[in-house]
């Protein structure tokens, strides 16, 4: 039985991300964590903002926690002694370059015995317990992760974050299915990122005819190669739709009366009919303390009823949905009808 690794359901890091990594081995002079006299094999880089950005809000999107990690290229050149770590109870890991046939030991606590031993595969997220005795065992230099963990000063217990863990798009279906479930007519998505979400949610809603748009060039390029995007700001967009959805979009938006709700008026306005809208996101709680950016600058219940009434938009109900006992999910629903 595993009981410190096992591999976590989130999405493969797409080609982008993985350049950009490579790019940030090859440009850093010196890293941000050196090799060491304990540790001479072992070398951390800081990945660009992009990347950080990136898998921050891929690990938060899927967590019941959402809060702030630390986001390191880990570089081994050898292999890696019996240590635990002292900072984190809980890595992330992402397998870049596996260095062969690799062994993650797991010890006992006197060091004596080798409890666990993991072939950890490539391109899989996975999580291990860190705090435990571990070493690592590599066949060809060198092995390149991505490890992900949350500082001390936001410790938490680790399991519940990855309990009964959901994709974004998996959480978006739901809650489509459960405030709109809207299955056939012309659908706009605001923010499709890099198409992933939209992919499956197609997938669910095979008569939808669905249009991504996204305002981010390289994201929307790379979502071309999956589905239907355009790369528009969303006030950009001259058509109409039967339905618009959004999925963690509005926090984004730091002018959500402009960039998020006009151009969804302006879309029922032009299709002279009703529109169906379902925009899920987070909540900004009370107190925002250890919550990384993203939820720093979401929008509470009251803020977002109060831009639907500033724009004059009807027909829209705020409900709010618990995600554990600190922090909710927000999630926009209804239809309008400008005719």
């Amino acid at each position: 039985m595993n009981i410190n690794f096992e591999y976590v359901d989130l999405p493969k890091l797409p080609k982008h991300i993985i350049d950009d990594i490579y790019n940030t081995i090859d440009e850093c002079k010196l890293p941000s964590v050196p090799a060491t006299e304990k540790y001479p094999t072992w070398q951390s880089f800081r990945p660009s903002k992009h990347v950080r950005d990136y898998i921050v809000n891929l690990i938060n999107t899927d967590a019941k926690h959402v809060l702030e990690h630390d986001v390191h290229i880990s570089f081994l050149n050898g292999n890696l002694p019996i240590h635990n770590d002292t900072c984190r109870d809980t890595a992330f890991n992402y397998v870049i370059e596996p260095g062969g046939k690799t062994m993650t030991n797991f010890w006992s606590d006197d060091m004596q015995v080798k409890i666990e031993a993991h072939n950890i595969e490539e391109h899989r997220w996975h999580r291990l317990n860190v705090k435990k005795n571990h070493s690592v065992d590599i066949e060809i230099n060198p092995r390149i992760i991505i490890t992900v963990g949350t500082p001390w000063k936001n410790r938490v217990n680790m399991d519940m974050i990855i309990d009964n863990v959901e994709t974004t798009h998996s959480r978006f279906i739901d809650v489509y299915k459960k405030y709109c479930n809207f299955t056939n007519g012309t659908v706009f998505d605001f923010g499709t990122s890099d198409g992933t979400s939209l992919v499956e949610f197609s997938k669910e809603f095979p008569k939808l005819d669905i249009t991504g748009f996204e305002g981010s060039k390289i994201l929307a390029d790379i979502a071309k190669e999956k589905i239907n995007v355009e790369h528009k700001r969303f006030m950009e967009i001259t058509s109409y739709c039967d339905c618009v959805i959004s999925s963690y979009t509005l926090h984004h938006q730091h002018d959500a009366n402009g960039n998020f709700w006009m151009p969804i008026k302006l879309i029922s306005l032009r299709a002279n009919a009703p529109v169906h809208v379902c925009v899920l996101d987070y909540e900004r709680p009370l107190d925002t303390t250890g919550y990384n950016d993203a939820i720093k600058s979401a929008y509470t219940k009251e803020e977002v009823e109060e831009q639907l009434s500033r724009m004059a938009i009807r027909g829209l109900t705020v409900t709010t949905e618990p995600i554990d006992d600190k922090l909710n999910r927000l999630i926009v629903h209804g239809v309008i009808d400008e005719r």
